[in-house]
């Protein structure tokens, strides 16, 4: 895995258990959107977490949270 992305309103435990597994093998984990709207992106239902295999995609989506959290301020 490249990335994984959890929901905001994945449940507590299920975000530290991935927080742990993520920092356990160095992967970038990103708290971004919602269930429904990050299942509706990758054409599925009811999809918590998403994980990214690809490098590119996963280096681009990064950049895009990153600029989409400077432009909120």
């Amino acid at each position: 895995m490249k990335l994984i992305i959890v929901a905001k309103d994945t449940s507590d435990k299920t975000k530290k258990e991935m927080k742990f597994t993520c920092d356990k093998y160095g992967i970038p984990l990103i708290i971004f959107g919602n269930i429904e709207v990050n299942s509706r992106s990758i054409g599925k239902n009811n999809r918590a977490i998403i994980g990214i295999c690809d490098d590119g995609l996963a280096k681009k989506f990064q950049e895009l949270v990153k600029t989409e959290i400077t432009e909120d301020k």
